[in-house]
């Protein structure tokens, strides 16, 4: 079978250190396992005439103390050598993947009871206690080898480990829990084929390390009884003929240094290969945090009418300490069915955190800490953080920033569709193909069956943001969240793709909530603005009303700072584009009072006397002492 082009074994294989690492440990395994019949002669087979000779034609690598032939001791003992180290590696990966595999998907107590196992396994003098089991069990090898498996285990947990800290962090990660797909599902389908190249190179490097350590302990006498052979044996048998025929310590010797090279080279080629997923952390909620005051904000009644209602919400870092730093504080708004909400703010106004929390995701160590989500009637608190499971992906769908990144690099387009619809719909395979293709199709793909067989790497940015927003929509949600679906995009593909959420919205009724800075998108396609400034809603309202008659002075200059406004140069004859000065603060330097003060050409001192609460009429929400005191801007 060919292999494709982006086949990691292919970029391997074109490694010249790999391939003959490769063909070299296949020779020795050959000769090994077929010794009964490829071997000069067996291993007991004796000709005291021919003792301690060098290479000959009769024997090519010579003969020992007694006549037998080298080579055929060599081929002999490997079968051994190689089931050994098959039990290693493989006792090994079975305690070490799944355990690399739960501690770093789950982390917390998980991760820990997994860490200090780990480490205990690493702190035990290895060599010493193979030793004893050795010399306990009659000197039988197998069993030293399977109490190495153990211990290398532990190397085999920290690589998977690691390697599923850095996948959980992938974007489409996330997007499958917000598909609603399991755990289990997602730590197999979707963490293990990342934790494959760092296995492979374990595998590798540990499998050279065995032989080393068979042989050192069959050197030490933990071996069978003679005559069986064994590479750490013929060592020792050399070792003590050095004097009479320094030429045998050579050829035992020489094959163990190469197949424990061979096996480095290919370790090391796997690792230059296929590099690892990059870092992050991103996972569902789970962090237990202190439970916080909740915000001084007023108290907002759950209107059955509205789909989404999101109540004093706060979210916050937890410190090493057990503090909690807030991110987002005391953010509230309703979203009524078949409506458009845009989220609007700078970077590092709580945007994400806000959008990531209503779906029951947030960062490894942020939490929400107060408040509540209310969706079609459930509510989820700090406390019931699972009870958004199963509204993911069937009620609730999500596109990321990232499309690319959230886009499974292991699996075709049309398999990454076919899941989610199977987990849901409960579909044959048959049935969930036709309605992937349905999908691809109603987001604008021309070709759903050439675009489905591809893989994300293979997908243009717009094309790859449809494929997101079609598995989004395998569910059939009556919620759309989308983190910045435009921002990676030129102005033509985004053009299409809000048209198309337009579209899609309209024939399916969902709501949707946009997280975006772009107030033209804003303008484009949502019914409301809630605007956000460091980790609080400071105004929003019908878009029509807060974009002619912003009350807010941060809505005020972000209008005056975007090039969709059309009364940008309304003052005069300077044509360049305003902006507001300085930057967002930081959630740990907050001030006291109105945290927009540093940067409003109207704040007075009092502004930064004390938190500035919300002024609420039926039409506008705005955040403003001056609004409070009925001061018109």
């Amino acid at each position: 079978m060919a292999l494709s082009r982006n086949n990691p074994l292919r970029a391997v294989l074109r490694k010249p250190s790999a391939v003959l690492g490769l063909t070299w440990i296949g020779i020795v395994f050959i000769g090994s396992v077929f010794a009964s019949k490829l071997a000069p002669y067996s291993y007991d087979a004796i000709n005291p005439i021919d003792m301690l000779q060098g290479p000959s034609a009769k024997h090519w690598l010579g003969t020992d103390l007694i006549g037998h032939d080298i080579l055929s001791l060599i081929m002999w003992a490997g079968k051994d050598v190689f089931i050994h180290g098959f039990i290693v590696v493989g006792l090994a990966t079975l305690i070490g993947l799944p355990a690399g595999l739960v501690a770093g998907f789950y982390g917390g107590a998980v991760d820990q009871v997994v860490t200090r196992v780990g480490d205990i396994l690493f702190a035990m003098p290895g060599m010493v206690l193979l030793i004893a089991i050795g010399a306990m069990s009659g000197n039988n090898l197998t069993i030293a080898m399977l109490a190495l498996g153990v211990l290398f285990s532990a190397g085999f947990m920290r690589q998977v480990r690691a390697a599923a800290l850095a996948a959980r962090g992938e974007l489409y990660v996330d997007a499958a829990f917000v598909s609603g797909i399991s755990r289990m599902t997602i730590i197999f389908r979707h963490i293990m084929p990342n934790v494959m190249s760092p296995l492979f190179i374990q595998f590798s490097s540990a499998f050279g390390a065995t032989l080393l350590l068979e042989s050192g302990l069959a050197f030490l006498g933990i071996a069978p009884p003679p005559p069986v052979p064994t590479w750490g044996g013929l060592i020792t048998l050399a070792q003590s003929q050095l004097e009479n025929q320094p030429w045998l310590m050579v050829p035992t010797g020489g094959v163990l240094i190469l197949t424990v090279l061979s096996a480095n080279f290919i370790a090391d080629s796997i690792q230059e290969s296929t590099p690892l997923a990059g870092l992050g952390n991103l996972v569902t909620a789970r962090t237990k945090a202190p439970r916080t005051e909740e915000a001084p904000e007023p108290v907002r009644t759950v209107d059955p009418a509205n789909l989404l209602t999101v109540n004093n919400l706060k979210v916050g870092a937890i410190q090493p300490d057990r503090s909690v730093l807030t991110l987002v504080d005391g953010v509230s708004f309703s979203l009524r069915r078949g409506e458009t909400i845009g989220l609007v703010g700078e970077s590092g106004c709580g945007k994400t955190l806000t959008a990531l929390a209503m779906l029951g995701l947030l960062p490894a160590n942020v939490a929400q800490v107060g408040g509540s989500v209310t969706f079609d009637g459930v509510t989820m608190t700090p406390e019931t953080t699972d009870a958004w499971a199963p509204m993911r992906g069937s009620r609730i769908g999500y596109i990321s920033q990232e499309p690319m990144v959230a886009l499974d690099p292991s699996y075709s387009v049309l398999s990454q569709l076919v899941e989610p619809l199977r987990i849901h719909h409960g579909m044959d395979k048959a049935a969930a193909r036709a309605r992937a293709f349905e999908l691809l199709t109603a987001v604008g793909i021309a070709d759903p069956a050439a675009v489905g067989a591809r893989f994300p790497h293979q997908l243009s940015g717009g094309m790859a943001q449809r494929v997101a927003i079609a598995i989004a929509l395998t569910g059939e949600p009556d919620l759309l969240v989308a983190d910045e679906p435009t921002t990676a995009l030129d102005v033509t593909v985004q053009a299409e793709i809000l048209d198309l959420l337009r579209d899609l919205q309209q024939r399916n009724g969902m709501a949707l909530i946009l997280v975006t800075h772009d107030l033209g998108v804003v303008a484009d396609i949502c019914d409301r603005a809630v605007v956000m400034y460091a980790g609080q809603v400071v105004e929003q309202g019908d878009v029509e009303d807060l974009f002619t008659q912003p009350t807010h002075p941060y809505t005020k200059g972000l209008l005056e700072s975007s090039p969709h406004v059309e009364h940008v140069n309304a003052g005069g004859g300077d044509d360049h584009l305003p902006t507001i000065p300085g930057t967002v603060p930081l959630p740990a330097g907050w001030p006291a009072g109105c945290r927009f003060a540093d940067r409003c050409f109207q704040a007075e001192e009092r502004c930064r006397a004390a938190r500035v609460p919300l002024t609420i009429t039926p039409d506008r929400e705005v955040r403003c002492l001056k609004i409070l005191e009925g001061v018109e801007l």
